[in-house]
């Protein structure tokens, strides 16, 4: 591999994370450890998108040694601990905020490239095409409840049409950010684990941020509209901060 990484140890790798649909191995090297990802899935745009994100945002997600798309595999530097580790040990609420700023950077700068985060795989999920989306996704399963569900679908579509009235542009989106996508290491922080993102709406990070803190963290109620301000403050520009609100809200 390139760089400071010149010959890896003659030792196995300790796997760190094995899901269904992939796996995280550390692997040390003479010039420290470094992370493969495997994955599973065919349809993942992760591979391409990766090495994307860090020429557009050196230093705000986990810097990429090698890549094998056709296998699917990622190598990667050390970027760090989680911030749910240090979250752990000490609850700090501008952590999180830290965190949701940073996501909200690299948002920010996809909105004009919404077409090339499209070319490298990123399935298209914006607003507008959400209520087809539940329909097709409905109709698709075998469920006892899929009757109560395609009766749901007038309210998607109006949800729908309400969220795209609130002029947020729509971008790259996570699709499973909270504290343990988020690493840390000499006070940088890099959000890691783009293997879930689309192009939608892209409030749906502070949404999950938030519960995932309230599940986590026992985040209390009064701590958590700070937090997501810090969030909408990012997007102030954009639209006023009743309409940013309103969004969110949706």
């Amino acid at each position: 591999s390139r760089r400071r990484h010149t010959k890896f140890r003659n030792v196995t790798g300790v796997q760190t994370c094995a899901l269904p649909i992939s796996r995280v191995t550390r692997v040390p090297t003479d010039g420290g450890d470094v992370y493969l990802k495997q994955i599973d899935i065919p349809y993942s745009a992760e591979p391409a998108l990766l090495p994307a994100l860090g020429r557009w945002f050196p230093g705000k997600t986990p810097d990429v040694l090698a890549v094998d798309t056709s296998r699917r595999w990622i190598l990667m530097e050390d970027a760090g601990t989680t911030l749910r580790e240090a979250l752990k040990a000490k609850f700090a609420p501008e952590s999180l905020g830290r965190a949701l700023a940073r996501v909200a950077e690299i948002q920010r700068g996809c909105v004009g490239r919404v077409d090339e985060l499209l070319k490298l795989g990123l399935a298209d999920w914006r607003t507008e095409r959400l209520p087809a989306l539940y329909r097709q996704m409905v109709e698709a399963g075998d469920l006892p409840e899929r009757a109560a569900l395609l009766d749901f679908a007038p309210r998607v579509e109006k949800l729908s049409a309400a969220l795209a009235a609130c002029g947020v542009p729509e971008t790259i989106e996570h699709c499973d950010f909270h504290d343990n996508n988020v690493l840390v290491r000499d006070g940088r922080m890099t959000v890691a684990d783009w293997g879930d993102a689309v192009i939608a709406h892209p409030f749906l990070s502070q949404a999950s941020c938030l519960i995932s803190a309230e599940r986590n963290h026992l985040l209390p109620d009064a701590e958590a509209p700070p937090i997501a301000a810090v969030y909408l403050e990012a997007w102030r520009d954009v639209a006023p901060m009743d309409r940013l609100e309103r969004a969110a809200s949706l």
